[in-house]
């Protein structure tokens, strides 16, 4: 019996997904089964990962999000503890034999969570993904800053069921992973490994934006359901970064003469946060400088 169950989901991984799962079989730590879950690929993921038939588990499904795809992965699985590794992330080769024994020791903790490595300018960059370095409070969930992400994790398959594994009513990927969190905090502590375990696809804050904006409103109603007035701080920072995002995008657009483009995001902008409009942020961002020869030429673009 595994002790350890990964679970690595992937919707048109063709180019990616080989590394992910190289860096889970490359793994120094005895007890590890791998679930890929193939989520309706439509590119060569499905040839990829024919490769690895002897060494990995293959769930073929109909597409339906990041979400679905790791509780179909661990609905098969076997492990005490479920391990989740996205298809465009890779683990270092101690990733499992350093947080591991974190949990064995510690069982009180529903999860234990550790640094990343992310590129800046081509080159490989430590990031910490707590802010306080150590686990956090439940409280602390609610304020910006904790970068916890699924392939950072490692948590208790008790845990993972009590709360329902991810929430479903996310179409697509983004916000599932938060709201389990929340959830799995309200069970016990979390553990922080001070240490960079893993690479992680940090997206660009505009692409993030795009990536995870339509999710944004499935999770607001989720946390403010569950938590209330309590998760009013964790809605203002979620909806300021997308707004921000929003922000550089068209800014981006214009730079690159796609006025019409530019338009559209700072409509959906306004639609999703008008508040972020009156931030001295907003201000100081729109009419520096550069971005007033920006305004200059899509007034210009309109005469």
């Amino acid at each position: 019996m595994p002790l350890v169950s990964t679970i690595i989901p992937v919707f048109n991984g063709e180019t990616t997904i080989r590394r992910a799962v190289d860096s889970a079989l490359a793994q120094d730590f005895e007890g590890q089964e791998i679930i890929v879950v193939n989520d309706g690929s439509t590119d060569s993921t499905a040839e990829v990962l024919a490769k690895y038939a002897d060494r990995v588990r293959v769930i073929n499904k109909p597409n339906g999000g990041a979400a679905s795809a790791r509780n179909a992965g661990a609905a098969v699985s076997h492990g005490e503890y479920l391990a989740f590794l996205d298809a465009d992330d890779a683990w270092l080769t101690e990733k499992l034999s350093r947080v591991v024994p974190v949990l064995e020791r510690n069982r009180q903790a529903v999860l234990v969570f550790s640094d990343y490595l992310t590129t800046e300018s081509g080159e490989p960059v430590r990031m910490s993904a707590s802010p306080a370095r150590r686990g956090p409070e439940f409280d602390e969930l609610f304020d910006p800053g904790w970068k916890i992400v699924p392939t950072m994790v490692i948590m208790r398959r008790s845990v993972f069921n009590s709360c329902g594994g991810f929430c479903e009513e996310f179409p697509r990927c983004g916000g599932e992973d938060p709201y389990l969190w929340l959830l799995a905090r309200e069970h016990g502590p979390f553990e922080y490994v001070a240490e960079a375990l893993v690479t992680y696809h940090d997206p660009d804050i505009a692409d993030f934006a795009d990536k995870y904006g339509p999710n944004a409103a499935i999770f607001e109603r989720l946390v403010r359901k569950r938590y209330g007035r309590r998760a009013k701080r964790l809605i203002r920072s979620t909806r300021t970064y997308i707004a921000h995002g929003l922000l550089i995008k068209a800014l981006r657009e214009i730079d690159h003469g796609e006025y019409q483009n530019s338009f559209r995001t700072f409509g959906r902008l306004i639609a999703y946060h008008p508040q972020f409009l009156l931030r001295p942020y907003f201000f100081s961002r729109l009419f520096d400088t550069h971005n007033l020869k920006r305004l200059s030429a899509i007034i210009k673009s309109a005469s």
